[in-house]
């Protein structure tokens, strides 16, 4: 059968392309037309004399004698006229038709080619069904998509169905039936056929039916389009959605998770975004805080978790505050501060910010606080009976120092060498207990804030030549070498001469005691334009990495400094560090461990303020 559309050019007897023939032929009948019309009137004379001699001719056949009346001739030149001008009508309808015909054939022409270019350029391949006929057409493309180039198709519609997958014929045909019935405006399957190699590939077949008056399918043509990558695609993205939904899922148990932990747990919880607002509270931190949790999410989380460093102290500065040096830092932090609730009440909290991380950048930050309202006031009971004891020891200990002072003395009588051995360790050990209380009774009073500062003008020279006198015997004994610098011109600081004399007495002595006979120490004394700056170094034993965080924590001593000095209360560093951070200033230190260790102190040159207390530091 003949296809309706082919892809190559059909050659002429002549071998002009039938499209160039076509344009020819227009061109000479085009070019005819004009003539005709013009050679109008010389075609009717000469079909006329033509006529009207052929006629006198026929008239004397059939009859004898000429016609010689005017009437006769009058006849013979009429119908001479009228067959004159028929003929040339005649002539002249059959170059329009003809012309006509030929534009008709070049438009259908060159929408066959435009078809064809159109199907080429779509790599589709187009087939064409008469089913009248019971005979199917394939194109080259179609042919080539499947490899059929080198054996081509037959024009048998059942070999077309053989190579339909197995699995997919039934929905394909489904799909045919419906349309040739005219349920379905065109015919859509998507199916794998049978390449020429075996393998199948997937291929997605359009087409649209012609039928007669009695609804009966003459013919159906369509397109076919391979979706084989389409497929794999969609195989890849049906894979990676059952991926993420598994995914999905995981993420729905972990937030359910979540969620019940958050809910759980005693302490309180905001989360908040890189621009400190909040996204997730947990309902303890709105219970603790007395705020609605829904109208929370979203607010700056200073707008909701208002925060003082002390009970009498004005609200924490913005750049201070735990959420923020974390945002901008990248720390973990943890204070011991003061939280507001909806109503204006306050409890003591401890307070810890840590950093969310996602590939390096900071996207947020974690708030965890917890109501340490009954610590304090245990810690505070724990203070005030610690004071209590202390003040009702120091009674019998400084009984016991006046009495063995006195019998060392020996105004009582003389004392045998063994009785002087007993009574030095009495007095020793009297002494020892001594510092002890005192450093109890410091700690207590520093925890409960009643102890006094009262600054005056100190020369901080003067009070470390003091200490370092008093410690004299030991450095000698010991064999240490003391290196003392000052700066010239130090100025009287306005400060607390018994705190900075406790300052130098414990940093000075811990340096000898933890110094090994033949060690270095050494004390400078600097200042700046605003701060006066202390460094103690020495030699020693130095400050185990592990421990180091725990240096200022109350009754902690390393192992090691326990190994070289058994005597000790694990107070003073305490001590040192909130006498100075009480006074405005700040300590630091640097160790390594059987290298030496050197603290740096950092006080105002504006002075300490005064505070106003019960009691003095011992």
């Amino acid at each position: 059968m003949e296809p309706l559309v082919k892809n190559e050019t059909n050659l002429t007897r002549v071998g002009l392309p039938r499209n160039v023939l076509l344009d020819r032929a227009e061109e000479v009948a085009e070019s005819h037309l004009p003539w005709a019309w013009k050679l109008f009137p010389f075609t009717v004379f000469i079909l006329l004399l033509t006529g009207s001699y052929s006629t006198w001719k026929y008239a004397t056949i059939l009859f004898p004698v000429a016609p010689t009346s005017p009437r006769s001739v009058l006849v013979i030149f009429s119908v001479a006229l009228l067959f004159s001008v028929g003929v040339m009508v005649l002539l002249v309808v059959f170059i329009r038709s003809y012309l006509s015909v030929l534009k008709t054939s070049k438009a259908l022409y060159f929408q066959n080619q435009m078809f064809s270019l159109i199907t080429e350029g779509e790599n589709d391949g187009v087939w064409d069904w008469d089913m009248v006929a019971n005979k199917i057409y394939f194109s080259p493309q179609w042919n080539d998509m499947l490899g059929y180039r080198q054996t081509t198709m037959s024009d048998d519609p059942n070999e077309w169905f053989t190579l339909i997958h197995p699995e997919d014929l039934p929905s394909f045909q489904q799909a045919l039936q419906l349309h040739l019935e005219r349920r379905s405006a065109v015919f859509h399957s998507e199916h794998r056929v049978r390449t020429v190699s075996g393998d199948y590939r997937w291929v997605l077949d359009r087409g649209h039916a012609v039928w007669d008056k009695n609804n009966k399918a003459l013919r159906v043509a369509g397109s076919t389009t391979d979706i084989s990558n389409l497929k794999e695609v969609e195989n890849v993205l049906h894979g990676k959605t059952e991926e993420l939904e598994q995914v999905n899922e995981t993420v729905r148990r972990e937030k359910v998770k979540d969620e019940a932990l958050l809910t759980s747990i005693g302490d309180g919880m905001i989360a908040t975004n890189e621009d400190g607002k909040i996204v997730v509270m947990n309902p303890q931190a709105g219970k603790m805080l007395g705020k609605d949790i829904a109208s929370s999410l979203g607010k700056f989380f200073a707008e909701v978790l208002p925060i003082e460093q002390n009970e009498k102290e004005e609200l924490l500065a913005l750049g201070d505050r735990p959420v923020i040096q974390t945002l901008v830092q990248g720390i973990r932090i943890t204070k011991v501060s003061y939280l507001f609730r909806a109503d204006g009440t306050k409890f003591p909290a401890s307070v810890t910010s840590a950093p969310i991380f996602l590939e390096q950048k900071i996207i947020g930050a974690i708030v965890v606080f917890r109501d340490i309202t009954h610590e304090k006031e245990v810690d505070k009971s724990k203070t005030e009976f610690v004071s209590l004891a202390s003040h009702q020891l120091r009674t019998p200990l400084s009984a016991i120092r006046w009495y063995s002072e006195m019998l060392s003395s020996e105004k009582l009588g003389p004392l045998n060498e063994q009785q002087k051995s007993y009574l030095k360790e009495i007095y020793d050990s009297n002494k020892h207990m001594v510092e002890l209380v005192n450093a109890l009774l410091n700690v207590s009073r520093i925890d409960l804030g009643t102890f006094a500062i009262e600054p005056e003008p100190t020369d901080f020279k003067e009070v470390a030549e003091n200490v370092l006198h008093e410690l004299f015997v030991k450095i000698q004994e010991a064999g240490m070498h003391v290196a003392s610098s000052y700066e010239e011109g130090l100025p009287k600081v306005n400060a607390d001469p018994k705190l900075v004399r406790i300052i130098f007495q414990n940093l000075l002595s811990n340096a000898v005691k933890y110094t090994k006979k033949g060690g270095n120490i050494s004390l400078a004394i600097s200042k700046d334009a605003q701060n006066l700056h202390i460094k103690v170094s020495d030699n020693g034993v130095g400050i185990p990495a592990n421990v180091q965080s725990k240096i200022f924590t109350k009754l902690f001593r390393a192992d090691n400094a326990r190994i070289v000095e058994s005597e000790g209360t694990g107070l003073g560093l305490y001590i040192v560090k909130s006498i100075i951070e009480k006074g405005g200033g700040a300590i630091r230190f640097e160790s390594v461990e059987n290298q030496g260790t050197t603290f740096y102190v950092d006080l105002p040159l504006s002075g300490m303020t005064a505070v106003s207390g019960a009691k003095d530091l011992a």
